[in-house]
C-alpha cells in the first residue's frame, strides 16, 4: 500500500531559514509602517526612531538574505537583525510577540546562503530566467 501524498516537499534547513527570515521581515515592515503613521500623527521623535529601526532593519535583513553574493550582505543581515531586535524590545500592546518573531529569524544569521545553493539566481528569479 502506497502512503498518501500530501503534496508538500521536505524542506532543507536553509530553505526554512530563508522563508522564516522573509516572514519576519514582512512582520517588521508592517509594524514599522504602523509606527510611522503614529509618528505622522504625534510628531514624536521616539516614534520616528522606532519606525526607522523597524523598517530599516527589515530592509537590511532582506538585503542580506536575498543578495548573499554581495560583499556587505553578511553585515547587512546582522545589522538588520539587531535593528529589528532593538525595535522589538520597545514595550507595545503586542507584549512579547515582536521579540518572539525576531528570535525566530536568529538561525538565519548562522546559515550562509551560497550562490551555488541558489543555482546562480535567487529562487524567486529562477523560474523567470528562461
Amino acid at each position: 500500500m502506497k502512503p498518501m501524498s500530501t503534496g508538500m516537499k521536505e524542506r532543507s534547513p536553509t530553505v526554512v531559514a530563508l522563508w522564516t527570515g522573509r516572514v519576519v521581515a514582512c512582520f517588521f515592515l508592517i509594524l514599522g509602517s504602523l509606527v510611522f503613521v503614529t509618528f505622522l500623527e504625534t510628531e514624536s521623535a521616539l516614534f520616528l526612531v522606532l519606525a526607522v529601526l523597524g523598517i530599516g532593519g527589515a530592509l537590511a535583513y532582506v538585503f542580506g538574505l536575498e543578495r548573499s553574493s554581495h560583499p556587505s550582505s553578511r553585515s547587512a543581515q546582522l545589522v538588520g537583525w539587531l535593528m529589528m531586535a532593538a525595535f522589538s524590545l520597545t514595550p507595545t500592546s503586542f507584549l512579547f510577540l515582536p521579540l518572539v518573531v525576531v528570535l525566530s529569524a536568529l538561525p538565519g544569521l548562522f546559515l550562509r546562503f551560497q550562490r551555488s545553493w541558489y543555482g546562480g539566481r535567487p529562487p524567486s528569479l529562477r523560474r523567470h530566467a528562461r
